[in-house]
C-alpha cells in the first residue's frame, strides 16, 4: 500500500499489509478462450476510509484455507495494525470481500462457500472504527426484500 497526502501528486513509501501465515502465494490466470485474461480478473484487495482511517479488506490461503482479512490503519495509511482474520472459518472457503467505512462504522461483505459448493453471503458491522466486530450474519440472497424469514413473504 502506498498512501498520498497531497490529492495523489506524490506517494509516501510503500508499506506491506502483513497476513498472518507464510504460505506462499502464487497466482494462477486460466486460459479461457474467448475472455480477456485480464479483463476478467479478480481483485482481491479493496479499500475504504473514513476520517484519518484506513481499512483493507483482501482474502488468501495463509492459514491454508481462503480467509479474509482486515487490515486498519487510524493514522492516514502511514502504519497499519496486525491483520485480523474476519471469516475465521476452517471449513469454508471464504472470499469476495467487500467494505464500506461511513464514520464509525465498518461494513464488510464476503461469500463462504462450503465443500459441497453451498454458498452464502455473509455480513460483519463494526460501530468503534474497525476495533471489534459484530457477529457473522448471514445474508439469505433468496428471501424477500423486508422478510424476518426464508419462505414467506
Amino acid at each position: 500500500m502506498r498512501a498520498s497526502t497531497d490529492q495523489g501528486r506524490t506517494f509516501g513509501p510503500i508499506i506491506a499489509i502483513n497476513g498472518t501465515g507464510t504460505l506462499p502465494q502464487k497466482s494462477k490466470i486460466i486460459k479461457i478462450p474467448g475472455i480477456d485474461k485480464l479483463l476478467e480478473s479478480e481483485e482481491n484487495t479493496k479499500i475504504a476510509v473514513s476520517g484519518n482511517n484506513v481499512y483493507i479488506v483482501s482474502w488468501d490461503k495463509k492459514t491454508g484455507n481462503w480467509e479474509v482479512f482486515l487490515a486498519r490503519s487510524t493514522d492516514g495509511g502511514k502504519t497499519f495494525e496486525k491483520t485480523v482474520n474476519l471469516s475465521n472459518s476452517s471449513n469454508t472457503r471464504s472470499d469476495r470481500a467487500g467494505i464500506l467505512a461511513d464514520a464509525n462504522n465498518v461494513y464488510v461483505a464476503y461469500w463462504e462457500t462450503a465443500k459441497n459448493r453451498t454458498e452464502k453471503s455473509i455480513f460483519r458491522a463494526s460501530n468503534d472504527n474497525g476495533t471489534t466486530f459484530g457477529p457473522k450474519l448471514n445474508l439469505a440472497a433468496n428471501w424477500p426484500i423486508g422478510s424476518s424469514s426464508g419462505g414467506g413473504t
